[in-house]
């Protein structure tokens, strides 16, 4: 258990089960805890470190918790949503220039009170399938695509409620 473990013995753990941890370490770094079962770093290299994300879904041991920095990273603005929708995906036309009305609308729903809101990932895949499957961006609030939108729902919530709330707004 984490909570019964060195942090030493955590970041080991880790290295042993997730190998591709391993290339993100330095050349050379030494993986062996010492007598007293540290790992140690080898003196005149980076010290390696780990980072850890978290949704907030499960709460982490505190025994864990009291060996880790907190940062908060905020939930992006409009302008840096953008800029990550472009990065992700190429935009057509119509597309592109809809954009900010996109991200406004997306803004509403996480806003709706859903239990999860949906993530930035949720945004750039459902800007994707709304592409593929050949909706019409300047027609999303029109009757004849209400269906064709409530289909892409289920991409920006993970539970009934959710898409229950979404379906009615």
């Amino acid at each position: 258990r984490i909570d019964q473990a060195s942090l030493s013995d955590y970041a080991g753990y880790m290295l042993d089960n997730k190998p591709e941890l391993r290339r993100l370490l330095p050349a050379g770094t030494q993986l062996q805890p010492d007598a007293q079962g540290f790992l140690r770093h080898d003196p005149g290299r980076p010290r390696p470190f780990m980072v850890l994300t978290s949704n907030s879904e499960k709460n982490l041991p505190d025994a864990f918790l009291r060996r880790c920095i907190f940062y908060h990273i905020p939930f992006p603005g409009p302008d840096k949503l953008a800029e990550i929708v472009r990065t992700n995906i190429v935009l057509q036309p119509a597309y592109a220039a809809v954009l900010d009305d996109l991200i406004e609308r997306f803004g509403q729903l996480r806003a709706s009170g859903l239990r999860k809101k949906p993530a930035t990932d949720e945004l750039v895949k459902w800007i994707d399938i709304l592409q593929r499957r050949g909706i019409d961006p300047g027609q999303l609030d029109t009757p004849a695509m209400r269906s064709a939108l409530l289909a892409t729902f289920p991409v920006l919530v993970k539970n009934r409620e959710d898409l229950e709330r979404l379906k009615n707004l």
